[in-house]
């Protein structure tokens, strides 16, 4: 099936698999097979959706179009013009992509089983936000904790500060970001003069971040090329500084967020004389 997808060979299939399950046990999964039930990931069924959220949006046209029958693109396209609606209410905007991905992830929740919690999370305060109130409004048939997980997702999909405080603790936040300086310097042989002041703004930034890496939440950054081209070395330093330390939040994060984080290391560098 695989060859035939991606009209590739049988060698090129086998060590793609390899890297797919190199890739899952960095995140703590598992990609397993049997001849019943076929390929399975194995593991926290929050990571694995983090897995989804992080991979499909570049694919999801090759899926939407080519893997998916009528029936299946009916559906889908329902739940993405529900989206559209919450979109139109909360005079957001979502990055591209976001909405369709989503629409799909919604649409596959009714063959699945996996129970999730959110025992960092202040599930009152989630349920208080405009977006919970659309997310009961148009998706009543979902059950209360997957209403709380697509709220998460309107929440941070479309903007850097959560208008509430989702996480609980923050204590871990700061930890994370002394440890992402610390990095950073030891790397770069740059010292910060004012190191307390980066940890705090890098600890901001990560309390709102945080929950959108471990729930898999991609958010778009607009200027990405053009940190990518104008602070290369800057950006090629901080995620070597981040992936130093993935381990601590056990997710990886995208270019978008690590240019994000980039901004802030650049913001605190003394200029040369």
């Amino acid at each position: 099936d695989y060859m035939e997808i991606c009209d590739v060979s049988r060698n090129t299939i086998i060590t793609d698999l390899k890297n797919v399950s190199t890739t899952l046990r960095k995140q703590g999964l598992n990609l397993f097979y049997t001849l019943k039930s076929g390929y399975r990931i194995t593991g926290d069924p929050i990571k694995k959706r983090a897995i989804f959220f992080l991979y499909f949006p570049p694919f999801w046209d090759d899926y939407f179009n080519t893997l998916c029958d009528n029936t299946q693109q009916a559906e889908i396209t329902k739940i993405w013009d529900q989206l559209k609606k919450i979109e139109a209410e909360l005079h957001a905007e979502y990055v591209s992509g976001t909405l369709p991905t989503l629409a799909t992830f919604i649409y596959s929740l009714k063959n699945r089983n996996d129970k999730i919690d959110f025992k960092d999370m202040d599930e009152e305060e989630i349920q208080s936000t405009k977006e919970y109130a659309c997310v009961q409004t148009y998706f009543p048939s979902l059950i209360e904790s997957e209403k709380i997980y697509v709220t998460l997702h309107l929440l941070g999909s479309r903007l850097q500060t959560i208008p509430v405080n989702v996480m609980n603790d923050n204590t871990e936040t700061n930890e994370i970001a002394v440890r992402l300086v610390d990095q950073f310097e030891a790397i770069s042989e740059i010292k910060y003069d004012h190191k307390s002041e980066l940890i705090q703004a890098l600890s901001a930034h990560l309390k709102t971040s945080l929950y959108r890496y471990r729930y898999g939440i991609q958010l778009g950054n607009p200027m990405l090329e053009s940190i990518k081209t104008e602070y290369a070395e800057l950006f090629k330093l901080t995620k070597s500084a981040f992936q130093h330390i993935r381990n601590e939040i056990g997710f990886d994060i995208s270019d978008a967020e690590i240019a994000y984080l980039t901004l802030h290391f650049g913001a605190f560098m003394t200029p040369k004389n």
